[in-house]
């Protein structure tokens, strides 16, 4: 079985928010991340549109109608969905209308053949040789729905990595909506956030696995 040398994981958020209320040294104040934490974040800007900060774990970045929390920090990868359920828990009046969990991950191949074999597999070259010279996988997108998941789809993307070579990126966006309005908008996202999200993970690295490894059985 291949192992994923790099990956990530984050949560977006689409709803109306305040970017200037999301800054460290209130995450700090809240006990949502440690005090030295807020104290010593490296600040990119905070501004009635955007604010956008990071710790040794994390990256936030919240614009007028965007939120998004992200760490590349395995060990983290709970504490960040805590994270978010602990700020909404908060600000539970923020009104949420959307939630992606989501997750990157780069898999080194064993060589360069199974690397072309997973574009030769998923987009087989024979398709392509008529109408292109030397074709190959840029970027394969595709969309679907996860059984026993109240996401309305998953996205599943599959790209050469620019970060291990030879290298796969795979990345999976499983999209979540509300039904509800105002605060129990909020409340029904996060509660999903609370029950979904290690299953979406599992999910999310089988299928990487599963993919990657049919490919090189077969080839």
């Amino acid at each position: 079985m291949l192992n994923c040398e790099l990956e990530g994981v984050s949560v977006v958020l689409l709803g109306n928010f305040n970017p200037s209320i999301f800054q460290p040294a209130w995450l700090g104040q809240q006990g949502i991340i440690r005090p030295i934490e807020g104290e010593e974040a490296n600040v990119q800007i905070i501004a009635p549109q955007v604010t956008s900060f990071s710790v040794d774990w994390l990256t936030l970045q919240v614009t007028q109608d965007r939120f998004t929390a992200a760490t590349v920090d395995s060990a983290h990868f709970e504490v960040l969905r805590d994270l978010v359920v602990a700020i909404f828990t908060i600000l539970e009046h923020t009104p949420l209308k959307q939630m992606g969990i989501n997750r990157d991950m780069h898999y080194r191949m064993p060589n360069e053949a199974s690397w072309h074999a997973v574009g030769n597999t998923l987009a087989p070259k024979e398709k392509w040789e008529s109408l292109l010279q030397n074709p190959g996988l840029a970027t394969l997108s595709v969309r679907g729905v996860r059984s026993n998941s109240t996401s309305r789809f998953v996205m599943v993307t599959v790209q050469p990595s620019q970060r291990i070579q030879p290298g796969v990126y795979i990345a999976t966006n499983e999209h979540f909506e509300t039904d509800a309005d105002g605060k129990g908008s909020t409340e029904q996202l996060i509660n999903t956030l609370k029950t979904s999200w290690d299953s979406a993970q599992k999910y999310s690295k089988d299928l990487a696995e599963t993919l990657l490894d049919g490919v090189i059985k077969e080839d």
